[in-house]
């Protein structure tokens, strides 16, 4: 199998460090930056829940204590990488989030243009933890699966709930195999001490899981908090665009207003004239005569 691991800690080694983008005029380069952050976080995500898979399929093929230990401190690292990236892709969302919340300092485009990107991120980061749940399901339940096989080499008729109780206390495993081989056979040991230590990777599988939905529920009250935000958004796009038809129709208006008070004047001024003439003449026709 291709040591997926090492390929992944290679990115580690020399990170695109992410630093949070200053607030300009416009959202677009900030945005990117995130975008790009983001995607590259969750490209890791993706190629590390693939690592997962196989080593399920590596597990299966294991036969000495030594191979399990191995692929099981490889499957630690993967799944901690695993929850790095999310968590640093939750907090990019959150990021965006806190902007759309202050839409102040941007225009509709640049609201329209992050409301896009962010709404990707959130469901690109969705797939992102489906995906690596699954895998950790998958692993967690194929382990279940090859610690029964191993009580049932032991005792065959043994039954399901005591399979159950077993995986939940590895101590009644060991009593059963006591019980069940004459003696403390270093292989009768080995097995009890395989089947703890894949209790551990079990009970670790489902504290991440736990931690997953967590991050969902958490993902889901922000995109619920967005959707009010946007709603309130578009009230006041709506309401300044009545406001700008009002204004439209009060200039044409003043412009109709302004033209009839021209006309008024000016016929004013010719009624003036024209009994001003009226009034002249005579006078002058008398002082000449």
């Amino acid at each position: 199998m291709i040591d997926r691991l090492e390929e992944l800690k290679s990115y580690q080694e020399n990170p695109s460090q992410y630093i949070p983008p200053a607030h300009t005029s416009s959202a677009n380069p900030g945005n990117m930056l995130q975008v790009k952050y983001a995607q590259h976080s969750l490209f890791k995500v993706k190629k590390a829940t693939f690592a997962i898979r196989e080593l399920k399929s590596e597990y299966a093929k294991t036969a000495t204590i030594d191979q399990e230990v191995e692929i099981k401190k490889k499957l630690r690292d993967l799944v901690d990488f695993n929850n790095s990236e999310l968590n640093k892709v939750r907090k990019i969302t959150e990021e965006m989030a806190q902007d759309l919340e202050n839409p102040q300092s941007l225009d509709n485009f640049d609201i329209r243009v992050k409301t896009t990107m962010h709404a990707t991120i959130i469901r690109q980061f969705q797939e992102a933890v489906v995906e690596s749940e699954n895998a950790q399901n998958e692993f967690t339940e194929y382990s279940r699966m090859k610690i029964t096989g191993q009580l049932r080499m032991v005792n065959e008729d043994i039954d399901e709930e005591t399979i159950e109780k077993c995986i939940e206390n590895p101590k009644l495993a060991e009593e059963i195999m006591q019980k069940e081989i004459i003696g403390g056979h270093t292989d009768v040991i080995h097995l009890v001490h395989k089947i703890e230590d894949r209790l551990e990777d079990i009970k670790m599988l489902e504290q991440n899981i736990a931690l997953m939905h967590k991050m969902f529920l958490d993902l889901a009250t922000v995109v619920e908090s967005q959707g009010e935000i946007l709603n309130s958004i578009e009230s006041h796009v709506d309401a300044a665009q009545d406001y700008i038809n009002q204004g439209i129709k009060a200039i044409q208006e003043a412009e109709v207003q302004l033209k009839s008070a021209r006309w008024k004047r000016c016929c004013v001024l010719i009624c003036i004239l024209v009994v001003a003439i009226i009034i002249t003449v005579p006078i002058v026709a008398v002082k000449f005569s």
